[in-house]
């Protein structure tokens, strides 16, 4: 009983992005600069990360919101399955917006603000437009359907962010 709770605990914090799930409003765009800000100060107190680190890390917040999105939403789902349909992704589940952020930021420089920027933003503008494959993506099931079109859009990003940042240095 006490490891199910443990567990249920830990999955919540892990999904709802430390707590930052949880904001009144906007909660995809709170879990989002929630990770920016701990990416920023991680990013500048131990030195930018390599793309292998990168990689790394992007990996483990992707099992880790695949197990913790999985964990939650069951649970959610049993205790409100009496009084409310259950949301295919409920708001306050961020994790997935972390592990997108994450790609977004993916070979960007911790020091460059325009770079930081251009990630933030064109991943909030991807996230919300979901342009294919991530509108197909969001229709698979369970934790794979929260997380995939997040991750789409995360790519589409970092794109966005190197095509940008490559257009401003050539002029």
């Amino acid at each position: 009983m006490v490891n199910r709770r443990v567990n249920h605990l830990l999955a919540g914090i892990v999904a709802t992005g430390f707590g930052s799930g949880y904001a009144p409003f906007a909660s995809g765009t709170a879990g989002s600069a929630a990770c920016l800000v701990v990416w920023l100060v991680a990013a500048r107190a131990w030195g930018q990360p390599t793309l292998l680190t990168h990689t790394a890390i992007i990996f483990v917040v992707v099992v880790l919101g695949l197990l913790s999105t999985r964990v939650l939403v069951s649970g959610m789902s049993q205790e409100a399955s009496a009084r409310f349909s259950k949301p295919k992704d409920p708001s306050i589940v961020v994790v997935d917006e972390w592990a997108g952020m994450l790609i977004a930021l993916f070979g960007v420089s911790p020091y460059d603000l325009f770079q930081v920027s251009i990630a933030f933003l064109s991943f909030r503008l991807f996230d919300v437009i979901k342009l294919e494959p991530a509108r197909r993506l969001e229709k698979l099931p369970g934790a794979w359907g929260i997380m995939a079109d997040d991750l789409a859009a995360g790519i589409y990003a970092a794109l966005a962010t190197w095509a940008v940042s490559y257009l401003a240095l050539a002029m």
